[in-house]
């Protein structure tokens, strides 16, 4: 049985986390999220271009929203560091790489991929939720008169 790593893979908001110094990546969704942490937290660290390790660091400091959006990525990127580097040392993007090669991953690394797609998926609902109007549009047509 293939696994299912649609993972957003792992979303590869990961790719930022594990990609190499050669190229710039584009700017990871955890950076704007964090933008309040890096600025409170990693300022200096930033400049260095050592943002992960310093978040990572200040893990029990970090807003909700950071801890939800770098904190899981980190952890999967940090299990999965030897997988990564033995089956898709340097592709870029990460995601399909590791797709293709899902069967040869470590388990512990398959199964942080899934919990991280689950948690993703979650996350995916809930903005949804949020972003749906609150408030029920109104029926069209005519009421129905009471006869009296």
């Amino acid at each position: 049985m293939k696994l299912r790593i649609t993972l957003a893979v792992v979303t590869l908001s990961l790719s930022p986390l594990t990609a190499s110094a050669q190229q710039p990546p584009a700017q990871p969704a955890w950076r704007t999220v964090c933008a309040g942490d890096i600025e409170k937290h990693c300022k200096e660290a930033d400049k260095q271009n050592k943002t992960v390790e310093c978040l990572a660091s200040h893990e029990k400091e970090l807003s909700e929203d950071c801890t939800t959006k770098f904190m899981h990525g980190y952890r999967v990127s940090q299990i999965c560091k030897a997988d990564f580097e033995k089956f898709c040392k340097d592709v870029r993007p990460l995601g399909p790489c590791v797709k293709e090669n899902d069967a040869k991953l470590s388990k512990e690394c398959k199964a942080a991929l899934v919990k991280g797609s689950k948690q993703a998926k979650a996350e995916e609902k809930a903005a949804a939720k949020e972003a749906a109007p609150a408030v029920k549009p109104a029926k069209s047509g005519k009421k129905a008169k009471k006869k009296g």
